[in-house]
């Protein structure tokens, strides 16, 4: 369930980054729910938007 963008691409680079650092995932982990739910933010506000604006 890849979403591509930025988003996973911060993730990759720097989720893994701290967990080499920390010797755990529970940066990655933090870091990847963060992006899941900044990006469900987003759609639903773009959602929203659509629906109010048409």
């Amino acid at each position: 369930m890849a979403m591509g963008g930025p988003l996973e691409d911060a993730h990759w680079k720097y989720g893994h980054r701290l967990v080499g650092r920390n010797g755990s995932c529970f940066s990655e982990w933090q870091m990847f729910i963060g992006n899941l739910l900044t990006s469900y933010k987003i759609t639903w506000w773009c959602h929203v938007a659509i629906k109010f604006f048409t």
